[in-house]
């Protein structure tokens, strides 16, 4: 079958920001639960009575199921539509929540709660990256920063009742007021509408072929941007799993653990903001920018190892939140500048897959070390040394992306150019193009020049 290739005609408005606004209240809900964890996982330790390494497989089956299905989450985004992945994502998380409130055996919560439950928060909280993508180019980075500061903002909404509720009522009723939330997700994704002018790239058979086309991989810049989250994720997430657990094991009341997730959620979320209008405006450097994040998070995670009490607990999350929110923000935004928009859905969805396999050897990892060491800093250490390592190796991209243009058009490749006043001035030297255009396709500019 022959397949044209197409221009993705982004609004960046209008309507959009309604899509916004209803993925903003989805990642309230799905991130503000999975961000509060920490919080669970100390009443699960008490409930079931296993180890830490042990019972934190439980957010980390969750963490991989939610990531892991991504690649088929935004391939059935391509055909199904945004709207029903999205909305029957609500409904699976409900469905696993209430199975949820009748385990009584751990490994029983691995099923309901990681699989059932991360599956369903995949299609719905993936959802929200594809359909922002498909209303936003120039604003891309502004539209994901606001709707990170959704996931944020149910942390600080959420972080404190959860602890409350799952004190007043137990675990086993908790669950069940998290499923009547969680139905709201389904509701919002109703609001998931596509953009008028969005052409199709190509029919339903093809696309269903993407979900096993890793060609992608062979891009070395991408190859290296995928090896550099996996080690910067498997640490990333460990402060906000153990930080509550931390600090009550040196003295912290559990009600001002929660505190510290606030305090983390609203640096985050305030930062996020802020990311996402430096990166539009400076979108040349969206790659270092992202760096720097992944820098000051390998730096606030090790420097939470020497903490000692609530106040040195509370200014580090707030360091640790302010650089996470470029991580959150950016790391779809860098990798759709690295595949080009037409390839989007499927770098994102490997990228998202990566960051899944990552999070569950990281999470239980760091309880392993608790375990053994009967110490939370070691734990910390290992996830900044894992953190660093990531960052160190995106220094590799900018020179593999100069290696591939001798004979490619790097990060540019696939995305449209929209005004006038837009050039190319992308190829190395002696051979270097500058044209003025409207609305051209990349490919079809490099097969006319080179």
């Amino acid at each position: 079958m022959d397949i044209t290739s197409s221009v993705k005609s982004a609004p960046d408005g209008g309507y959009g920001w309604c899509v916004c606004a209803a993925a903003f209240s989805v990642q309230f809900v799905l991130a503000g639960i999975q961000n509060s964890f920490g919080i669970l996982l100390i009443y699960i330790l008490d409930e079931f009575g296993n180890g830490k390494g042990t019972s934190a497989w439980v957010g980390s089956i969750h963490l991989f199921a939610l990531y892991a299905v991504a690649p088929f989450v935004t391939i059935a985004c391509d055909i199904w539509g945004c709207r029903i992945t999205g909305f029957v994502g609500g409904l699976v998380c409900v469905i696993g929540l209430v199975a949820s409130s009748f385990v009584t055996r751990l490994y029983l919560l691995f099923v309901t709660y990681g699989v059932l439950f991360g599956i369903g928060a995949s299609l719905a909280y993936i959802t929200t990256f594809r359909i922002i993508s498909l209303w936003f180019d120039r604003k891309l980075a502004l539209a994901n920063g606001i709707c990170s500061t959704g996931a944020y903002s149910g942390t600080i909404a959420l972080g404190p009742f959860l602890q409350r509720m799952v004190k007043q009522t137990g675990l086993s009723r908790t669950f069940i007021i998290l499923a009547g939330i969680v139905a709201l997700t389904a509701v919002s994704a109703l609001a998931y509408r596509p953009p008028p002018k969005l052409v199709s790239m190509g029919k339903r058979d093809v696309q269903v072929k993407k979900i096993f086309d890793l060609t992608l991989l062979e891009d070395k810049s991408f190859l290296v941007f995928l090896l550099g989250l996996g080690l910067y994720a498997s640490g990333c997430f460990i402060p906000a799993s153990y930080v509550p657990s931390f600090a009550k094991e040196l003295g912290v009341p559990p009600h001002k653990g929660a505190l510290l997730l606030m305090a983390w959620s609203t640096s985050s979320g305030v930062f996020s903001f802020l990311t996402g209008k430096l990166a539009d405006k400076f979108s040349r450097y969206r790659v270092e920018i992202f760096q720097c994040a992944m820098v000051g998070v390998a730096i606030s995670t090790s420097l939470l190892s020497a903490a000692w009490s609530f106040q040195s607990f509370m200014g580090m999350m707030v360091i640790y939140g302010a650089f996470d929110s470029g991580f959150v923000s950016l790391k779809a935004v860098v990798a759709e500048d690295l595949v080009g928009s037409d390839q989007a859905s499927r770098g994102v969805g490997i990228m998202f897959a990566v960051l899944g396999i990552a999070y569950c050897a990281g999470i239980p990892l760091a309880g392993w070390i608790y375990d053994s060491t009967n110490s939370y800093p070691w734990s910390f250490v290992a996830a900044s040394v894992f953190s660093a390592t990531g960052c160190i190796l995106l220094f590799l991209i900018p020179l593999l992306q100069n290696l591939k243009n001798v004979d490619h058009v790097g990060p540019l490749k696939g995305r449209e150019l929209h005004s006038d006043t837009d050039k190319l001035k992308f190829l190395p030297t002696p051979l270097i193009i500058e044209i003025s255009f409207q609305s051209v396709d990349i490919r079809t500019l490099r097969e006319t020049y080179l």
